[in-house]
């Protein structure tokens, strides 16, 4: 009878404990982009308001020693931990991407909004689109100061590198948030590239989680996928769909409230 009682308490109370873990992990995680913002403000502040370089170049080299996250960090090593989300242990697999976290611009998975703030190595409009009335380019260097509503402008947030099946490109740029292939959306992604934050990882790699993001004026959030990401990708343009959360993702919000 006493074993029965046990089994039954353990019962009701292991989700509730489970719950209270993935919790936790995400109130760290949510912490870890308050503390790369807090870096962000201050290489800002020394660097005339401008934005970091998203990377170098796309060598090996840079991608561990040229990029934001070493940028804003004035390559201390004491301050990396900020960038590992507990919830990164080991390997983790889902969204037919398998991968292991390090500090680098590929699996660091943490990315920054790069389309918008600084594209390098991209050249500047080498992805320019048009979606109605509003044209789009992404830039490098942009200024602090330029932002229209620094409390709605995502600057970094949870990001899975791209997924195994994609060649060459395949589990790399985890330190890039893409808005003009941010749709996480398996059957709405033209691109299959899934380069918007990542809502699965804080709910054991299924739908139905929340991502966490920062904005340019330090707070963080969880968001749900319909609330931070577009619903199909930008990419091609000729969508009004695709501007919806843009007033996240674009600092000018040319779209306006959408």
């Amino acid at each position: 009878m006493v074993i029965a009682v046990i089994a039954i308490l353990a019962a009701m109370l292991l989700p509730a404990l489970a719950s209270a873990k993935r919790r936790a992990v995400q109130i760290g995680c949510m912490n870890n982009l308050r503390q790369m913002n807090l870096y962000l403000q201050m290489y800002t502040d020394d660097n005339n308001g401008v934005f970091p370089t998203a990377l170098l170049s796309p060598s090996s080299y840079d991608k561990v020693f040229n990029w934001w996250g070493a940028e804003i960090c004035g390559d201390s090593t004491n301050e990396y931990k900020s960038f590992h989300d507990p919830a990164l242990n080991g390997q983790t697999s889902y969204n037919g991407t398998t991968w292991t976290w390090a500090f680098n611009f590929d699996l660091v998975s943490y990315g920054y909004n790069s389309y918008f703030l600084d594209c390098s190595p991209n050249a500047p409009g080498s992805e320019t689109i048009t979606i109605g009335p509003y044209i789009y380019r992404n830039v490098q260097h942009f200024k602090r100061s330029s932002i229209v509503h620094p409390s709605e402008c995502l600057v970094f947030g949870d990001k899975q590198p791209k997924p195994n099946n994609l060649g060459a490109a395949a589990l790399t740029a985890s330190g890039s948030l893409w808005w003009d292939k941010a749709c996480m959306v398996p059957a709405s992604s033209s691109s299959h590239q899934f380069e918007g934050i990542d809502t699965r990882r804080h709910n054991g790699g299924a739908w139905g989680g929340t991502g966490n993001v920062t904005f340019a004026d330090g707070h963080a959030k969880a968001y749900k996928d319909s609330q931070i990401n577009p619903p199909k990708d930008p990419l091609g343009g000729g969508n009004s769909q695709c501007l919806i959360n843009s007033r996240y993702w674009d600092p000018l919000q040319r779209a306006g409230n959408r």
